[in-house]
């Protein structure tokens, strides 16, 4: 039963949770003829733990049928009844938990029952409860349409003016809802070629990307007031800094909308919108030099955590690639404090599957930055997790500590180690093979130039070096070759 469904379900509850299923299991909504109590009363007592010895079916069948021979099948039977209840459980929780979708059902409800006048009751205090929004966890426009179209039952009978008045309704929220839509199908298009990861592209957004004039959805974000009239505004925004990526203007106007309204956006929100900051600070990192975004990157992610957006909701991870970008920005910017921040306070939110090695290498990062680079290269040695984002980056931070400890023939060994590993692992987008190759061209001319083969070269590298963007170690690159001219 280990890696059963139903365990990982009980390892999720707290003991309030607990408390809950084991009165859920007495309602007489459970199908099953068993008495699965006797197994879950069992399990509970193993919680939060679940000790893989205590749970074999063997051991729990002796538990709960003492004075029984063992039947596989019948122990199977009851797990695979608990498991349906549990699964019950969770969607009977989720429905109860969430006052619109419950108003929602006792409206179909009523509506399935020909109760028209009911259902159109329970609606106004959907209306009073619902928010705008456009995030999934607000869900705002599928259940509009499910009121228009509940309306226009009722209103279809009764009252012809209040049936055209929810239709023209019905149809500016359709319309509003595709400029959402939209603007977030583009941003998708948009950022993809320029990030860690590989990405194909959809041929049918690409028509639908090259079948609209952004002047058009300037006229329907006008259309709109109140609360959907920011929300319309804010999504032509989003779509006038991806017209126009190298713009400041449109980048600022965005965030100052942003951050004056940050308060009515829940996390979903926020998460989006930060993002899309940060992807466009990214881009005009990366294909317009402006580097002075990268500081612009890092307040943005700070003010990510200070909103605890760092993902959509509780219920998910903070992104390793969201952590590993500030991560390198406390490095880029020489900042051990916020570093040790970082993976102090935040790691918790990782997924537990790479949790243990990204700690790992923000330690090894941590040293590195106060110069221990002994204790940094300890650090780097604990890694075991084969994630190809850690691998990136700590084998480029083993590189740097090989070079500040002299470590010459074992930097000039991971060198070529690295050229094949980015070349090899396809995940990897072009342009951070791009990026790595160029990395490792600059290390292996600065390492040979430690050695005293191609000093005289140091001036043509140095070239090179101021080439490069700011997010490429050009800093440490630039502190090196300072130190071999000196030498």
């Amino acid at each position: 039963m280990k890696n059963s469904r139903v365990i990982d379900i009980l390892k999720s509850f707290n003991d309030e949770d607990i408390k809950l299923f084991r009165k859920f299991l007495d309602s007489p909504f459970i199908n099953s003829r068993r008495k699965i109590s006797l197994l879950l009363d069992y399990l509970i007592k193993l919680h939060p733990e679940y000790d893989s010895s205590r749970i074999e079916k063997e051991t729990i069948f002796k538990k709960i049928f003492p004075d029984e021979k063992y039947k596989d099948k019948k122990i199977s039977n009851y797990i695979t009844d608990l498991t349906k209840a549990a699964e019950d459980y969770l969607m009977h929780d989720a429905i109860i938990s969430d006052d619109i979708e419950s108003l929602i059902f006792t409206s179909k409800g009523f509506y399935k029952k020909k109760l028209h006048k009911h259902a159109l009751r329970i609606i106004g205090r959907i209306e009073k409860k619902i928010e705008p929004g456009f995030s999934s966890e607000k869900n705002y426009f599928s259940i509009m349409r499910k009121i228009h179209y509940l309306k226009g039952v009722y209103f279809s009978d009764s009252d012809f003016q209040k049936l055209n008045e929810s239709e023209h309704s019905s149809f500016e929220i359709a319309a509003l809802q595709f400029l959402v839509d939209y603007t977030w199908m583009m941003c998708e298009r948009h950022t993809g070629s320029g990030t860690l990861l590989t990405k194909s592209k959809n041929n049918l957004t690409e028509v639908i990307a090259q079948s609209f004039d952004l002047k058009i959805f300037l006229e329907l974000a006008d259309k709109f007031v109140g609360r959907l009239g920011i929300i319309a505004k804010l999504h032509y925004m989003i779509l006038k800094t991806i017209e126009a990526p190298d713009s400041s203007e449109d980048y600022e106007s965005l965030k100052k909308m942003f951050y004056e309204n940050i308060s009515s956006f829940d996390r979903a929100e926020r998460f989006m919108l930060f993002g899309h900051l940060l992807n466009s600070c990214g881009e005009k990192i990366r294909e317009y030099r402006q580097d002075r975004y990268a500081e612009e990157m890092y307040d943005v992610y700070k003010k990510m955590l200070e909103h605890n957006a760092y993902s959509k909701s509780e219920s998910e991870y903070l992104l390793l690639i969201d952590y590993r970008n500030l991560m390198l920005l406390t490095i880029l910017y020489n900042d051990a404090d916020f570093l040790e921040k970082l993976y102090k306070e935040y790691s918790v939110y990782l997924n537990p599957e790479f949790k243990e090695d990204i700690i790992l290498l923000s330690e090894a990062n941590f040293y590195f930055l106060k110069g221990d680079f002994n204790k940094c290269l300890e650090q780097i040695s604990k890694i075991r997790n084969e994630n190809y984002i850690i691998n990136l980056d700590y084998r480029m931070l083993k590189l740097k500590t090989y070079y500040e400890l002299g470590f010459i023939e074992e930097a000039f060994s991971l060198i070529d180690s690295h050229k094949h590993y980015i070349s090899n692992t396809k995940e990897i987008s072009k342009f951070t093979k791009y990026s790595n190759q160029k990395f490792l061209k600059i290390f292996s001319e600065l390492l040979k130039a430690k050695t005293g083969f191609k000093k005289n070269k140091l001036f043509s590298l140095e070239n090179e070096i101021e080439n490069v963007g700011k997010y490429q170690f050009k800093d440490w690159f630039k502190r090196k070759a300072e130190e071999l001219k000196k030498s």
